[in-house]
């Protein structure tokens, strides 16, 4: 009876072993699946965040190459593209302080870089609204100071044709010269046109004189300022606010290619490494099964041994 009670008990025994190890195989496999599933979405996430940025870069040009010459912009002080960038970096935040929060980005350093990544891309946006507002104030054709410049200029042409036309036209033409270059040297130009308009002036009544200078005021002191907002602005990429601008999107793209390489590859690092520690498993859940099965065999054996020697 006892030599019964053993036999059974260690077949219950094998096999709640067996059991045991099914089944921790089965969760180290869950938990295997799980971390994979894991390192997809942060995967995911790391690339949502990049493509985000890619489409906030994209809309800034579109908005450069399209709306600054537009003057229903200058007029309504709305723009589609303008629209689609606030709302872009309204969900590229969102997506960066989701990552901020995430275990996967904080367990891998990722946080780090995705906080500098936030701060240079708040930074950049910051830079480009204030070069719009100041680009409403340069204005464009009628509007803004430009259209303030071309107002009196126009007003002296049409109201006084006594003033000399060739002075008047050679103005008109280091205005556009300027526009179009955007050199310095004009402002020089236009300044000493300035001083000769107001002598010749001198011949003029006092009341007519009066109101030609004043209307060349105002023009002179808009051609001024608009000069002013230009270089605040930046004349080129590498003046002015243009040239922050430049540099905040190198650190913004520096710090999206270091996060999306160090994405891939700690995705391919621990997914290698749960593709081995899933293989060390399966060989341990075999190893322990041969094991079982040969101590279970000579646990069934050994009884019919015995009795097979008791009847020789």
């Amino acid at each position: 009876m006892n030599k019964t009670i053993t036999f059974r008990n260690a077949i219950l025994a094998s096999f709640l072993v067996f059991i045991a190890i099914m089944l921790l195989v089965a969760l180290q496999v869950f938990f295997i699946h799980s971390e994979e599933e894991k390192l997809r979405q942060f995967e995911s996430s790391v690339k949502q965040i990049n493509d985000t940025n890619m489409l906030i870069f994209r809309a800034e040009q579109d908005f450069l190459a399209n709306e600054l010459i537009n003057p229903l912009f200058y007029k309504t002080g709305s723009s589609t593209h303008l629209d689609q960038l606030k709302q872009l970096v309204i969900e590229n935040t969102e997506l960066i302080n989701d990552g901020l929060h995430n275990r996967t980005f904080q367990k891998y350093g990722i946080d780090s870089i995705a906080n500098l990544l936030n701060l240079a891309v708040l930074s950049h946006n910051s830079i480009f609204m204030n070069v719009v507002e100041l680009q409403k104030r340069r204005g464009f054709k009628d509007d803004g100071m430009e259209g303030q410049m071309r107002t009196y200029i126009h007003q002296i042409e049409s109201e006084y044709p006594e003033v000399d036309k060739l002075l008047i036209l050679t103005i008109r033409r280091v205005e556009k010269d300027y526009l179009l270059r955007k050199d310095f040297v004009y402002k020089s130009k236009m300044a000493e046109l300035y001083d000769k308009l107001l002598r010749t002036m001198q011949k003029e009544n006092k009341s007519k004189r009066k109101k030609i200078i004043k209307l060349m005021n105002g023009y002179y002191t808009s051609f001024i300022k608009l000069t002013e907002l230009e270089v605040e602005i930046g004349t080129n990429n590498n003046a002015g606010l243009r040239a922050e601008l430049k540099h905040t999107f190198e650190v913004s793209e520096t710090l999206l290619d270091q996060m999306l390489t160090n994405a891939q590859l700690i995705s391919r690092e621990q997914t290698r490494i749960l593709f081995i520690v899933l293989q060390l498993s399966m060989a341990l859940a075999v190893i322990l099964s041969i094991i079982i099965a040969l101590v279970l065999s000579k646990i069934i054996t050994k009884p019919i041994k015995k009795l097979s020697d008791m009847m020789l």
